[in-house]
Parts: structure tokens; sequence; C-alpha cells
């Protein structure tokens, strides 16, 4: 009898507790005042200026003991050419805008394979005019061989 009386008193809290929040709201939401309307116009927020310049930063980072970068970025280079230009600034953690040249190759090992291929394409040209003289004068010998024929046969 007693884990049924335990059970039902339980109950009964949770329905007073229930009951109590409901009251409490309904007194809240029936004694609330509306919001107060204001006819004078508000403040307006004041406004400071101040000019700035450009200013050229190097990041510097100093500290004691080992430090290293969260990620660590390496170029390898896929082409092949010396190198005839460099940019004075280029250097290990200097930053450089955007667009910035920063090595230049000697360009005529790609100025040779620019010929070699330009050369290439007007041989084929050639081969391609050879090929279509030959193949009409097949088609004229084959017109002659055909009317040879048909004299033979008449």
């Amino acid at each position: 009898m007693k884990p049924l009386l335990t059970t039902l008193s339980r109950g009964l809290l949770i329905l007073l507790g229930l009951g109590c929040g409901i009251a409490l709201a309904a007194f809240l939401i029936s004694h609330a005042r509306a919001p107060q309307h204001s006819d004078s116009p508000a403040a307006a927020p004041t406004l400071r200026v101040i000019a700035l310049q450009p200013v050229a930063l190097r990041i510097e980072a100093r500290s004691l003991g080992s430090a290293r970068s969260a990620e660590r970025w390496q170029a390898i280079a896929n082409v092949a050419g010396r190198v005839v230009e460099r940019h004075p600034d280029l250097e290990s953690g200097n930053l450089l805008p955007a667009g910035t040249l920063l090595l230049a190759l000697d360009p005529s090992r790609y100025q040779l394979a620019i010929a070699e291929a330009e050369a290439e394409g007007a041989r084929l040209a050639a081969e391609l005019a050879q090929l279509e003289v030959e193949a009409e004068s097949t088609r004229r010998l084959l017109v002659l061989e055909q009317e040879r024929l048909e004299l033979t046969e008449e």
C-alpha cells in the first residue's frame, strides 16, 4: 500500500506544481503593462572619423624556444629552364601582393619548342597538299583508264 501512496503523492505534487506555474503565468500576463511610446525623436549617435594612411608591414614573430607553423607549403617546379630574373623580396616568410612576378625563366627553350611545333605543322600541311595532288592524279588516271576500257570493249 505504501508504493501506491508514494506514486499518488508524486502525481499530486506534479499537478500542484503545474497548476502553480499556470496560475503565476496568467497573473503576470494579466498585470503586464503595454510598452510606452515617446513622441520625442531619438538622439542621433555621434560619429568620429579618423583618416588613416596605409602602412607597409612586415610580419615578424619572435619567441623563446622552438616554434613550428601550423601549415607548411612547399613548391616543386614542374617546368625546366634557367631562372633569369628573381624578385628581390622573394625570401622565406615574406608576403608579396597577388600578381607579383616572382621568377622569370629563360624563354629560349620554349621559343624553340614553339618553332619546332610550327615547323611540324608546316610539314604536315605540305604532306597533306601532296596527298591531295596524288589523289587528284589518281582520280584522273582512273577516268582515263575507264575511257580506255570502254574503247577496247567496243
